[in-house]
């Protein structure tokens, strides 16, 4: 599962004000719930908590996500939490 990549707007709720997404956010939602971000998406700072999302985030995200293919580089790099 994954979020469509987005620059222009929070990938949860689509306003403008938005920040880059920390890498631990992105690896914490993918090691719990197997969904992948890319890491050049943002998010407005009200959707992170203590460097991870919010739990109304996460229920967002889930419901958003959708099938993606990955190759083999970027799984290897999400489950050996390598994003740097």
């Amino acid at each position: 599962m994954g979020i469509p990549h987005s620059q222009a707007q929070c990938f949860v709720c689509g306003s403008e004000k938005r920040n880059r997404v920390p890498v631990s956010a992105i690896q914490k939602i993918f090691d719990s719930h197997g969904i992948f971000i890319p890491k050049e998406n943002r998010a407005c700072p009200v959707h992170i908590g203590d460097g991870i999302f919010v739990e109304e985030a996460v229920n967002a995200i889930m419901q958003k996500s959708i099938d993606v293919q990955l190759d083999q580089e970027t799984t290897l790099d999400y489950r050996l939490g390598s994003l740097r």
